[in-house]
């Protein structure tokens, strides 16, 4: 009986200290969940914080990326503009400097042609060259050489009538004499005197405009010109009314000669 008792008393005493220890590891286990719960519960939050901002950080650098290509594009853009305005620029400038060549060109050959002129133009001529000096700009160059060009046109399409003192020879005496003079164009031209004693014929030739006073013009014409020959057709062009034919020779060079 006695030993009943111990073993009664010695199972009650384990039977509560299992019981201690489900209590504590119940208490334990708890614990656990309580804190895997709050785990999970941050993690959650955390997770939503974190998706946030991956999106933010996917959306700037989507318009990052826009904004690199839109440089990229617009700098591509700017280099090509620049390249085109470099391209033009070399090509104006060639232009220009040929311009300019031509432009000299075109002066030099129409100073030297100045000298084979008749009097009335050669004078016009000299006033214009003498502004060339002072021009620096190829455009104001150009201007003057067509300016030019276009006087020397006007006055080889028409018979020119001119008044003017001339140097005559006469008798190995040299006289300034008021004379008509009649241009035929550019290269041929005859004067008279308005007392009729003098007369005379000119030509353009390489070496400038020449005249020939009195007899002599029949040393460089193939017919006979006179005074009156003269006299009828600057009478002709200051009264056109009263045109008719008049025929005067012309000499086109030291061996060929004509008549118009």
């Amino acid at each position: 009986m006695k030993w009943m008792l111990i073993f009664l008393t010695a199972m009650s005493s384990s039977c509560f200290a299992a019981t201690e220890t489900d209590s504590k590891l119940l208490k334990k286990w708890l614990a656990l969940e309580q804190q895997s719960g709050a785990l999970k519960q941050n993690w959650a939050e955390r997770k939503l914080l974190l998706q946030q901002q991956l999106s933010l950080l996917e959306q700037e650098q989507t318009a990052l990326e826009a904004l690199i290509k839109d440089n990229q594009d617009s700098s591509g853009l700017v280099s090509k503009q620049r390249l085109e305005l470099t391209q033009k620029q070399t090509l104006l400038e060639t232009e220009q400097a040929a311009l300019a060549q031509n432009t000299d060109a075109l002066l030099h050959y129409i100073s030297e042609l100045h000298n084979r002129f008749p009097p009335p133009l050669y004078s016009t001529w000299q006033e214009e060259l003498a502004q060339l000096d002072a021009i620096k700009d190829n455009s104001e160059k150009l201007e003057l050489a067509l300016r030019m060009i276009k006087q020397a046109t006007d006055f080889n399409s028409r018979i020119a009538k001119h008044t003017a003192l001339l140097a005559v020879s006469h008798q190995g005496q040299t006289q300034q004499v008021l004379v008509e003079q009649i241009y035929l164009g550019l290269g041929h031209g005859w004067y008279l005197s308005s007392d009729q004693k003098y007369f005379g014929y000119g030509r353009s030739s390489q070496h400038g405009w020449q005249w020939w006073h009195g007899e002599a013009v029949n040393q460089v014409l193939p017919m006979q010109t006179t005074k009156a020959d003269i006299a009828r057709v600057i009478r002709i062009l200051k009264t056109p009314t009263q045109a008719q034919y008049v025929q005067l020779p012309i000499a086109l060079s030291n061996k060929q000669a004509g008549a118009l």
